[in-house]
């Protein structure tokens, strides 16, 4: 949806002063924001569908979750939702935010960390922390996350720039996702705006 499309609520309509009306903007744009996240997932839900590896209904993980925009749209769509972060006043927000206490939890953990009792996932995404990372601490990330997965689990991964040389990093993944007893299914290029371009990985545990 259009982000002058979403209609202001009652608050930002009949806001009662300066305070009021500056806590009803950031509502309006934590909702213009989930929406833009919403629409995200169902065009990335439609694309696997279409690739024919739709994760299936049960735990998902969204890797340096943020504000936890994500996992509340996730949280729609599976049965339990991890998010996970380095930034402790993000992840403050997140659970604020969450309208699903019983079934999306969040957790902080060093960039780079995935504990070892995340597994059985059936859908992890991970979108941002790439480029902050070595090329090692980046390998061991992958494996950490396709490691996670359980037996037909899906594996995102989407960023605008990896530590890995970009003329080995496809070959890189190619033989991490081998080790690990994945499988790529598609790579593709996104234009997040004018100036930047994210390429987006798909990987299914065998």
């Amino acid at each position: 949806m259009p982000l002058l499309e979403i209609e202001l609520n009652d608050d930002v309509k009949h806001s009662g002063g300066p305070e009021q009306t500056q806590l009803s903007r950031k509502a309006w744009r934590d909702t213009a924001r989930t929406t833009r996240e919403g629409a995200k997932l169902a065009e990335l839900m439609a694309d696997l569908g279409a690739s024919g590896c739709s994760p299936r209904r049960g735990m998902a993980l969204e890797y340096r979750c943020g504000a936890g925009r994500m996992c509340r749209e996730l949280g729609k769509a599976f049965d339990f939702v991890w998010g996970v972060d380095s930034e402790t006043t993000l992840l403050s927000r997140a659970r604020e935010l969450s309208p699903f206490e019983d079934r999306i939890f969040f957790s902080r953990i060093a960039l780079g960390e995935l504990p070892k009792h995340f597994v059985g996932l059936d859908f992890v995404l991970a979108s941002s922390g790439f480029e902050l990372m070595s090329v090692e601490s980046t390998r061991a990330l992958v494996r950490k996350l396709m490691n996670a997965l359980a037996p037909g689990g899906v594996l995102v991964i989407e960023s605008a720039a990896w530590a890995i040389p970009p003329e080995t990093v496809e070959q890189d993944l190619a033989d991490i996702a081998k080790s690990c007893g994945c499988n790529i299914i598609s790579r593709e290029k996104l234009a997040v705006c004018a100036t930047e371009v994210k390429q987006r990985i798909v990987f299914v545990q065998e």
